[in-house]
């Protein structure tokens, strides 16, 4: 078998075809072949923009409350201060400290400045804290 009997046994209607298919594929594979993949992860994962509004808003009610929560330990804390202060009992630096630790009233800081004010809590003497 020549190489042009071969060649002859290629020319074929559906051997033609065959080839041009592949061609095609391959080219469109090319082009394409980064499509797929995304549009799975967009079906897959679809976007989170329309986020329900109840969310949003169980959201901001827990940012107000946790909020809330420091600036009530604030007031409490600053209290003490001032019980100590009219007593005559020394309390350098602890209001300072503690109004640090309320600009420190933020989502991302909001443990620091709790920490911070029950440190100023748990520094007044030992005294005052017995009566609050």
């Amino acid at each position: 078998m020549s190489m042009i009997d071969y060649l002859l046994r290629l020319t074929t209607s559906r051997s033609i075809l065959l080839i041009l298919m592949i061609i095609v594929s391959i080219i469109l594979g090319r082009q394409y072949n980064q499509h797929p993949p995304a549009w799975y992860l967009r079906w897959r994962y679809p976007p989170q923009a329309n986020i329900a509004p109840l969310g949003a808003e169980i959201v901001l009610s827990n940012e107000k409350a946790a909020r809330a929560r420091i600036l009530a330990l604030h007031r409490h804390v600053l209290d003490l201060i001032a019980l100590a202060q009219r007593r005559a009992i020394p309390c350098n630096g602890f209001r300072a400290k503690a109004d640090a630790a309320l600009l420190l009233n933020t989502p991302e800081h909001r443990d620091l400045a709790r920490q911070m004010l029950e440190e100023v809590k748990r520094d007044i003497p030992a005294d005052m804290s017995a009566e609050n």
